[in-house]
């Protein structure tokens, strides 16, 4: 649980939150154990909950823009899903994840997710204004992601005004 938690911290919406709500929230989260090669998620499917990679490793299959396949890989502390917390459609999943090694997924499903928001306001409220960013085009999606082994300038920026920026606040 405690990996988990460290990994859940470096999401910006979850930074500062309190104790009690990130124990009940690591605790929320339903474990999966990949082996490599095992399929994790794939495209197509309609995208309803994040996933932290707790352990092990993943490589990341998209298309990419020039018509070929782009391939990221997902350590141990990297997360992604995290556009289905945001938006108030559907969203299908646009890439495909598969386990490199035996990895520990840990995997927080939406309706899990909001019936933590029901129980903690102040999150709710977090999460509202985030979505407000995100939707106003003050924030993208894309830099709330996460993963230990790449260079995200962005995210680091983005993690330090989450904790000083007022629209994020908890009031």
């Amino acid at each position: 649980m405690e990996l988990l938690r460290t990994t859940l911290v470096k999401f910006p919406l979850f930074t500062c939150a309190p104790e009690t709500f990130l124990a009940q929230l690591a605790q929320a989260h339903r474990w999966i154990e990949a082996l490599a090669g095992d399929l994790v998620v794939e495209e197509g499917q309609i995208q309803q909950e994040m996933v932290f990679v707790v352990r092990g490793k993943l490589t990341v299959l998209k298309p990419s823009v020039a018509g070929g396949v782009d391939e990221v890989q997902l350590d141990a502390g990297s997360w992604f899903g995290e556009q289905s917390f945001f938006t108030k459609r559907p969203i299908i999943r646009n890439f495909t994840a598969m386990a490199v090694e035996e990895a520990e997924l840990a995997i927080l499903t939406m309706m899990e997710f909001l019936k933590l928001m029901e129980i903690y306001p102040q999150m709710k409220r977090r999460l509202k204004k985030l979505a407000k960013a995100v939707q106003q085009g003050q924030l993208r999606v894309d830099d709330l992601t996460h993963s230990p082994g790449m260079q995200l300038r962005t995210l680091k920026s983005t993690t330090r005004a989450f904790r000083c920026m007022s629209w994020i606040s908890a009031s």
